[in-house]
């Protein structure tokens, strides 16, 4: 995906549903902030418009989301998953986030097979 389209237009081709929404732009400018440039190069922009759907799925579910986290009988509680990778588990609930997730993978993929272990910036 080239940077050479802006994060809105990007932003309403991936997700039309969201394109008119009045809090769009506030939502960019957030996943901007969260977003480092560094780590995506040309797919920067495709990146921040993924993470700007994902947050403003995650808005419109209101706190109702993902899996279940714990099971409760009587006296019995048993808890699933893990909270020490809460960022993951948060991209894995809506579908930009898994899209975002695979855009990290494979840049993250493409700066570990130059052996350098840093990001080229």
């Amino acid at each position: 995906m080239s940077s050479s389209l802006s994060v809105s237009v990007i932003f309403d081709a991936i997700a039309p549903a969201y394109a008119s929404d009045s809090d769009k732009d506030t939502f960019i400018t957030l996943a901007t902030c969260q977003t480092s440039s560094c780590q995506f190069g040309d797919s920067y922009n495709y990146a921040i418009a993924l993470r700007a759907a994902h947050m403003i799925t995650m808005r419109d579910r209101q706190g109702i989301s993902g899996p279940i986290s714990n099971l409760r009988e009587g006296d019995l509680t048993i808890y699933y998953g893990s909270i020490l990778d809460t960022w993951k588990h948060n991209l894995h609930q809506t579908s930009y986030g898994t899209q975002l997730l695979g855009l990290i993978r494979s840049h993250v993929m493409k700066h570990s097979v130059t052996g350098t272990g840093t990001l080229p910036c």
